[in-house]
């Protein structure tokens, strides 16, 4: 959509196709998936998420909280979010959740549509500056003042020692020394 200036009240619809599989997960039933019950329910919807990203061009913590689950301008641009199992797609990638198409199509007749892997999937992982990036993001939003890097170097250390402890201490250790900071400071 930002390659191509498209403003989310400018979409007639929205197709996105998957697999059988991913279908399944994210796009049935499909009342659910349109107007989410709760923000588990949101984290599971392709038509809720596609909303998010044809609004405001991707999916955060901020959008998975009740009040923005309620939002009804969000909420329209789910309803205009048609999921189809994609053949081809079956063909290609089998019982697992590949690949996705979206296609976007405009009041004023436009039809755009991309094809990609799952941002952040086993096929499609983050390099180090958008994991940084989404670390800070969730931090930022949980009101931590815990540096990305710290964060990153010890999960970085653990997957290379093996030792999950490490992460706890990392952030049990954060937290003392925050807690003696003064108010304000």
């Amino acid at each position: 959509m930002r390659a191509n200036r498209l403003q989310s009240d400018a979409l007639e619809t929205i197709e996105a196709r998957v697999t059988s599989a991913a279908f399944s997960e994210v796009c049935e039933p499909l009342a659910d998936k349109v107007r989410p019950k709760s923000r588990v329910h949101a984290q599971f919807s392709l038509p809720y998420a596609l909303a998010c990203v044809a609004d405001h061009g991707t999916v955060t913590l901020a959008d998975l909280t009740e009040e923005a689950i309620r939002r009804e301008d969000l909420l329209a641009l789910a309803g205009r979010v048609r999921c189809v199992r994609d053949q081809e797609l079956e063909a290609q990638w089998g019982e697992r959740i590949g690949e996705a198409e979206v296609r976007i199509r405009t009041r004023e007749g436009l039809a755009v549509g991309a094809r990609a892997l799952p941002p952040g999937g086993p096929g499609n992982p983050m390099d180090d500056s958008d994991r940084k990036a989404k670390i800070r993001e969730c931090l930022a939003w949980g009101g931590s003042d815990l540096q990305p890097s710290l964060l990153t170097e010890t999960v970085n250390a653990m997957r290379h020692t093996g030792d999950a402890t490490a992460v706890g201490r990392t952030l049990w250790a954060h937290v003392r020394s925050s807690s003696r900071q003064p108010r304000g400071s």
